[in-house]
């Protein structure tokens, strides 16, 4: 079958769903819009780039794929309890997954190495998305197709994947699109009775990393109001901070039941900071028996709660 019949795309021009494609660019049959590919990724971010886009740029990118416990304790305990959380939900993986603003596809590659039958990853960052691309080729993987896009437009038809992964997302679509509409992006894609997938750093949770690391202006302002600061080279912008019974309420009133409930661990954070921030003569060796404990300290805090670094939600779609 056509890579592009099981995808669901829509052109964001004339939102036309019928294509032609080559291992080049893919072609609008309804208005000739042509979109390459780009070194393994397909090219839909045309137009101006959306905030997500620039925030990440700002930040040179995200750097998840791949990276060990010597590199990062906190993304290496992050991507491991995502995982571990994903093979509780799907214990047989089936159907459609759309892993939504996958950075460079930590999440992606777990779902292209199970048993559902496409896998479209996307996400308005190039350079991450090329780096998946890579990974893509070097492990053989022939049913994820992988998109660079405006993530506040997905283009994408309404209501067609069995599921869909939003891992760290909707904070950035927040500021310009509101909570309620940033969370109907990916619960719109979704098909009735399909699962979302959702993580978001709870507000309290972030305050804690804050007051770790003395940024006492966003503490306050996440205790307070909700909401923290963000620097961009454009200056500085307000960014919500959803806390748990928010979130809830949020899902729920977007037509979604949750179904599991668990959290990230704030331990590998607090560890990881205060590694860095320790002299060298004091820091401990990153080796196999220190990533052991604080894996197994990781795993015994692993509750949905206000002090969670991130929530994590399970959620099936009315």
């Amino acid at each position: 079958m056509n890579i592009l019949e099981t995808s669901g795309l829509k052109c964001p021009r004339c939102e036309s769903v019928g294509w032609k494609n080559s291992n080049e660019c893919i072609v609008c049959l309804s208005c000739s819009s042509t979109y390459l590919f780009d070194d393994g990724v397909l090219r839909m971010d045309v137009g101006a780039t959306d905030s997500t886009a620039e925030f990440y740029a700002t930040l040179g990118g995200t750097h998840f794929l791949n990276t060990s416990f010597p590199a990062s304790p906190l993304i290496h305990c992050t991507t491991r309890r995502y995982r571990r959380f994903l093979e509780e939900q799907f214990h047989n993986a089936n159907g459609s997954i759309l892993d939504f603003g996958c950075g460079d596809g930590r999440l992606s590659l777990w779902a292209a190495e199970k048993d559902f039958s496409r896998v479209v990853a996307t996400d308005s960052n190039l350079t991450g998305l090329k780096r998946l691309a890579g990974e893509v080729r070097h492990r053989g993987l022939t049913k994820i197709l992988v998109i660079c896009c405006d993530m506040a437009k997905p283009p994408f038809v309404k209501n067609h994947f069995d599921a869909v992964l939003c891992f760290e997302v909707l904070y950035y679509l927040v500021r310009t699109l509101g909570r309620l509409s940033a969370l109907s992006l990916p619960v719109g894609l979704l098909k009735s009775n399909g699962i979302l997938v959702l993580s978001e750093m709870s507000r309290y949770g972030r305050a804690l990393v804050d007051l770790e690391a003395m940024d006492v202006v966003n503490f306050r302002s996440l205790v307070e109001s909700g909401t923290r600061w963000e620097k961009s080279d454009q200056g500085r912008f307000e960014v919500f901070q959803w806390s748990l019974a928010e979130l809830r309420k949020d899902c729920e009133e977007a037509g979604l039941q949750i179904v599991r409930e668990s959290g990230v661990s704030p331990i590998a954070g607090i560890f990881d900071f205060a590694w860095k921030f320790t002299s060298y003569p004091l820091r401990p060796v990153l080796d196999e028996q220190l990533q052991q404990i604080i894996e197994q300290l990781d795993d015994q805090t692993s509750e949905a709660c206000n002090l969670a670094r991130n929530i994590l939600l399970s959620l099936r779609k009315a």
